[in-house]
């Protein structure tokens, strides 16, 4: 998928692109799942065609990457929470300590997910700038 934008800023080779609604998102009922503010969202790219900040530029965005977000992001965490409920009910037998457990569980994964996604990181997976449309005049 391509997406155009502007270069809002650039540091150690990642750009921030701020991404505008294209006009054949208007009539798209899952128009709100992509844009859910309205008409723009900042995502983080790999800068590879050298932009500079105020560039208008074209984004590849790889297949499939919206799913495994969502599946990391709200998937994991759901099944982690029913299983670590179920896990404190059979422990403690007390629903307070069954939620709290997993609360814990969740917490665990963050603690986990967040180190091990900075250091691991796939290259595909990650968007990245594919062209200069309109470099900036600044």
């Amino acid at each position: 998928m391509e997406d155009r934008g502007i270069v809002k800023k650039i540091q150690d080779g990642i750009a921030v692109v701020q991404i505008t609604s294209p006009e054949e998102c208007s009539s798209c009922v899952m128009r709100k799942l992509c844009y859910p503010s309205g008409g723009a969202k900042e995502i983080q790219a790999q800068n590879r065609a050298g932009a500079k900040t105020g560039d208008e530029v074209v984004v590849f965005i790889p297949e499939g990457i919206g799913w495994l977000s969502v599946f990391i992001n709200f998937t994991i965490p759901v099944i982690l929470l029913i299983a670590g409920i179920i896990i404190g009910k059979i422990l403690f037998r007390k629903d307070i300590y069954s939620f709290l457990t997993g609360i814990s569980v969740i917490v665990l994964y963050a603690l986990v997910l967040i180190p091990v996604d900075r250091k691991i990181r796939d290259k595909r997976f990650v968007p990245y700038i594919k062209e200069i449309i309109n470099p900036s005049t600044d």
